[in-house]
């Protein structure tokens, strides 16, 4: 067989899998599972707050209409007697004396349907509104060091290092579509980059490069806020006006000429799955889509993960209780550990059959650079 041509791969090589996790998208201003936790239990309910209006709508089966502010006959004295409202208090209640310290985790233990949905619900919110504050201008997270890295979506991080090397590539576009990125994530950090990449530096159309990410193995594990044509990211659109093109060189959106659309609140919670969730239709279809990209994979990544052994099962890297082992390239797996204790690395490590040292303690950017060769 003749050799792949210089800045190539070949094709029957080509099969890298990236299973990515909530750290990957810190660096673009997202929370991890612990902040988005405690930015919920900040929330305050406030009848003048019209999305919190929208989002109980139906969650008792209901329309709340007599509760929208804009209305001229609105009573703030019916919300505050309501259903909804009482729903509400619960919520906040519960969320509040829970020690538990992730959103997900959280969730498997609420008995009560209505008080998940409205907590899915909320939690959508919070993604969309990290999507919508992720594309102002940079700042640095308080809670770090001063001499923190700015955390936006205008940061230059470990996608924007990937995507300039697989741009080397003669064989870039079928690099892509032979490569799986698995994610735990509700964001669409990875599909808003993928498609400026395709529009912009590749000059596909918008139409193409949207075909394009659809032809691509992108797998939400645990389901997320929807396709950038369901919901715009951080649902805005550019320019107050939804019909009009963006051009290649706009920023990334300039919030003071941008639009919101209604959300559809109660079609956002179907999408949006936790690790604990039973397992069935479409999610069980995404589930064996990247067990099988694992089996197959000639290279995996693991970065910004935590290791939970859930979700691990989930994808084919730790048998499930009583089933086989699958097999997967142990061989060339590489992950990132950062902010992970030695004991955690350990557990880790033996959890996925590897030896620590392929756990590296490296961000996503350096390990991009430093361990993903294409």
């Amino acid at each position: 067989m003749a050799p792949p041509t210089k800045g190539s791969r070949r094709t029957s090589h080509i099969g890298d899998v990236f299973v990515l996790g909530a750290g990957v998208s810190v660096p673009y201003g997202f929370p991890t599972g612990a902040d988005l936790l405690r930015k919920m239990r900040q929330e305050k309910f406030h009848v003048e707050d019209q999305s919190l209006l929208e989002i109980v709508k139906f969650v008792n089966n209901r329309e709340i209409q007599a509760y929208v502010s804009s209305d001229p006959d609105f009573d703030p004295d019916l919300w505050e007697s309501s259903d909804e409202r009482r729903l509400c208090d619960e919520w906040k209640r519960l969320l509040r004396g829970s020690v538990i310290l992730t959103i997900d985790q959280f969730l498997r233990n609420v008995e009560n349907p209505q008080h998940r949905e409205l907590g899915k619900r909320l939690m959508a919110r919070q993604i969309l509104n990290a999507e919508r504050s992720a594309c102002s201008e940079a700042s640095s997270d308080p809670s770090d060091s001063a001499q923190s890295a700015p955390r936006s979506m205008h940061a230059l991080n470990w996608i924007q290092e990937f995507l300039t090397r697989v741009d080397l590539l003669s064989n870039w576009e079928e690099y892509l579509k032979n490569t799986a990125f698995l994610t735990f994530n509700y964001d669409r950090v990875l599909e808003f980059f993928l498609h400026r990449y395709l529009t912009i530096d590749r000059r596909m159309s918008k139409q193409s490069a949207t075909d394009f990410l659809q032809s691509m193995t992108i797998v939400h594990l645990n389901g997320y806020l929807g396709s950038l044509e369901q919901i715009p990211f951080g649902n805005l659109h550019p320019f107050g006006n939804i019909n009009r093109q963006r051009s290649d060189f706009d920023p990334l959106f300039e919030h003071e000429n941008s639009t919101q659309l209604e959300v559809d609140w109660g079609g956002v919670v179907p999408r949006m799955r936790t690790v604990w969730d039973h397992v069935d239709g479409e999610i069980a279809q995404r589930h064996l889509r990247a067990c099988r990209a694992v089996s197959r994979a000639q290279r995996i990544f693991a970065l910004g993960m935590s290791f939970i052994p859930e979700n691990l099962s989930a994808i084919g890297l730790t048998p499930e209780e009583g089933g086989e082992q699958v097999t997967w390239a142990r061989g060339s797996f590489w992950a990132t550990r950062k902010r992970l204790s030695d004991a955690q690395t350990a557990r880790a490590a033996q959890l996925l059959g590897v030896a620590s040292k392929r756990l590296i303690d490296s961000d996503a950017r350096d390990f991009v650079v430093d361990h993903v060769v294409l």
